[in-house]
């Protein structure tokens, strides 16, 4: 009986954290399509002004700033302050989700 109980309560952690997950993307797709159209609306606008936005220098700058983050979180990870709070808030979490 105490072995059902206990995969009872298990089984309700998972639908809980799925449900928070479910919450989460939705959150996330929202938050997306909102910056979708506002960097439509100011592009739109700055043709509008006669300003215009080349494109093809896009994936330069993406490359780019991709790599300034990357540079920026390894030196942030290399920060033995950092991996220790970054491994507090996992555990925060962790504790949070009892599976």
């Amino acid at each position: 009986m105490q072995e059902q109980l206990q995969t009872e309560d298990r089984l309700n952690n998972v639908i809980e954290a799925i449900k928070s997950h479910e919450v989460r993307i939705e959150h996330n797709f929202h938050a997306l399509l909102q910056l979708s159209i506002l960097v439509e609306f100011l592009y739109d606008q700055l043709e509008k002004s006669g300003i215009k936005v080349d494109l093809a220098q896009l994936e330069e700058f993406q490359k780019q700033r991709a790599n300034e983050i990357e540079d920026a979180f390894n030196k942030a990870k290399a920060n033995p302050e950092f991996a220790k709070q970054a491994e507090e808030a996992f555990n925060e979490i962790s504790n949070k989700i009892k599976i």
